[in-house]
């Protein structure tokens, strides 16, 4: 009996790859990418990463024209407050006035932000014993989560780029940044918004700290 079943085969941060081909055996690797793709329907391919195929060059996309491009962005208020006020049935915590939105301003929806400073928030009223939380919470809860997400913003930081990096300190300090290519592949981040200012007003409070 056959059941149908595929393997899913997940290639995080998949842009790393790029250093095989610069080492020179990189290309007959996504050459077999290509065949288990094109050949094996019971294997499906999934590559996440920060960049997509196009801004990585003609040896990607003339090996995978036919994937699927799916960007994964910042969660609406919506979908973020079930999982901040009701995660798990025997959760207890409460957000007093202004708290619940305070989190949900501080990250934008960004997911891993969002959950980042939600365990930091969590984990502090558990150690006090307490089970409302207030506005001051969340903004301690944000400064804890900088430091115990320090590896994210140190990989934002270095995915921007020297370019990129200039630009962000530029807007941390309130200066006025042009549009062009930088402030686009910024957005396609999802680190600046259309109008290109920061999108996470927790990445910009990190910029200001690591530029002072």
């Amino acid at each position: 009996m056959t059941l149908g079943l595929k393997v899913l085969l997940c290639l995080g941060e998949y842009e790393a790859l790029n250093g095989a081909l610069t080492a020179g055996w990189g290309g007959p690797l996504l050459d077999f990418l290509r065949h288990v793709q094109q050949h094996h329907q019971k294997i499906v391919l999934m590559f996440t990463g920060m960049k997509t195929f196009p801004a990585l060059g003609r040896e990607w996309t003339a090996r995978f024209v036919a994937v699927r491009h799916t960007r994964v962005s910042f969660l609406t208020a919506d979908e973020c407050r079930p999982l901040l006020e009701r995660p798990v049935p025997e959760f207890n915590l409460r957000y007093g006035e202004g708290a619940l939105d305070a989190l949900l301003g501080l990250t934008h929806g960004q997911p891993f932000l969002t959950q980042a400073v939600a365990y930091e928030l969590v984990d502090q009223l558990n150690s006090e014993r307490r089970q409302e939380a207030s506005v001051a919470d969340v903004e301690h809860a944000g400064d804890k989560a900088m430091e115990s997400g320090e590896a994210y913003f140190h990989n934002l930081w270095d995915d921007a780029e020297s370019d990129g990096q200039s630009l962000l300190g530029r807007l941390a300090q309130r200066q006025a940044a042009l549009a062009g290519a930088t402030r686009t592949r910024l957005r396609e981040m999802d680190v600046l918004d259309d109008e290109g200012r920061f999108a996470v007003p927790l990445v910009e409070k990190w910029v200001r700290t690591r530029i002072a």
